[in-house]
């Protein structure tokens, strides 16, 4: 468990960029960031900053209309990088239509925005990392860490 104030949007990228290093050799089967907080807490800006972690070069943006945002990865052992966002999601089945579940796994690192309607539907075996964000103002927010079992 861990937990940070972050002073500005560079240090909450930061701090993806540490916990991408610290969980990429570990989370053999995939690993899942659940991004937990209120609007404006960072949630999307610690999903930048692993899509920059992971050599993304376009901008990751929330991907609140469309629900899923894929950017393949050329990393050895690592195919996808999902960025989710399940704000507009309101019941567990329609995370079924979309095949959520079927989308985490080997080589895929993933940023679930909102995850509370998917919670249990991760595959056994993937990494799950719950970080809640806290906004405290405009500059500071209060980031904690844990990983929890899938």
């Amino acid at each position: 468990m861990g937990k940070v104030i972050s002073k500005s949007e560079r240090e909450t990228k930061d701090l993806a960029k540490k916990l991408w290093r610290q969980y990429e050799v570990r989370a053999k089967e995939g690993v899942v960031f659940l991004l937990k907080g209120e609007l404006g807490g960072g949630k999307t800006v610690f999903a930048k900053g692993l899509g920059e972690a992971l050599g993304i070069e376009e901008n990751v943006n929330s991907p609140t209309f469309v629900i899923c945002a894929e950017y393949p990865l050329e990393r050895e052992g690592w195919k996808y990088f999902r960025h989710y966002d399940l704000y507009r999601i309101e019941k567990e089945f329609e995370l079924d239509e979309i095949g959520f579940k079927e989308s985490l796994g080997k080589g895929v690192v993933a940023a679930v925005e909102w995850p509370e309607i998917g919670k249990g539907l991760f595959p056994l075996g993937i990494m799950v990392v719950e970080i809640k964000f806290k906004y405290l103002s405009p500059e500071k927010r209060k980031i904690s860490w844990k990983e929890r079992e899938s």
